[in-house]
């Protein structure tokens, strides 16, 4: 599960029987970050700092951060692993969009190049499948239980994020599975077909 953003990217990779092989965070925290080690399973990284109208740092960035999800699926990631990703917000503007779009272009580019394959999920289908509603907030998504993540192992700069990347691999892990009635209902919801709409069940994997 892959929760993409400027300073603020989360992963969570799982195996085959649900359970976390591994965490990727960039943190805004220098203390989290410093606590962190390379070495161990999860991966906190501090995000660079950039200022606003640097291209040249933005840019930079933008590289550093794809080459660290590369760098980090190289050594936990199966071959041809599902990576399920957040989809950009319907209707999102400003700027910070435009370099968005340049990382997951980045990214997807370079899932393609290693051979894995990606499901776009829509933010309200991540957030309808955790608590039943398409425009619930951050802290509506952190107060559903997560058996298989410890929310408090994670500092406030990312663990909303990490949550996010945790909600989206269980999701990509649901349609993978397809034995859908064994699942909480309101995954059910987002991938059965509903109010005319063949729902995320039936969506197509990329490239």
């Amino acid at each position: 599960g892959m929760d993409l953003s400027l300073a603020g990217t989360a992963g969570v990779l799982l195996d085959d029987a649900g359970d976390i092989v591994s965490i990727l965070a960039f943190t805004t925290s220098k203390r989290e970050a410093a606590a962190a080690s390379r070495g161990r399973r999860d991966h906190i990284i501090l995000s660079p700092e950039v200022k606003q109208g640097d291209a040249a740092s933005m840019w930079a960035r933008t590289v550093r951060v794809r080459n660290e999800i590369q760098d980090w699926l190289r050594l936990w990631a199966e071959p041809n692993c599902l990576a399920a990703i957040e989809d950009h917000a319907f209707g999102a503007r400003g700027t910070s969009i435009y370099q968005l779009g340049h990382l997951h272009g980045l990214v997807r580019h370079m899932l393609q190049g290693a051979g894995h394959q990606w499901l776009l999920i829509a933010p309200t289908e991540l957030k309808a499948a955790v608590t039943g509603k398409g425009n619930a907030d951050k802290n509506a998504m952190m107060k559903v239980e997560t058996p298989r993540l410890k929310q408090a192992a994670f500092g406030t700069s990312t663990r909303n994020n990490v949550v996010d990347a945790y909600w989206l691999a269980m999701l990509g892990a649901a349609w993978c599975d397809e034995e859908w009635d064994d699942m909480p209902s309101h995954f059910q919801t987002v991938l059965k077909p509903h109010n005319k709409r063949p729902g995320l069940g039936a969506r197509k994997v990329l490239p």
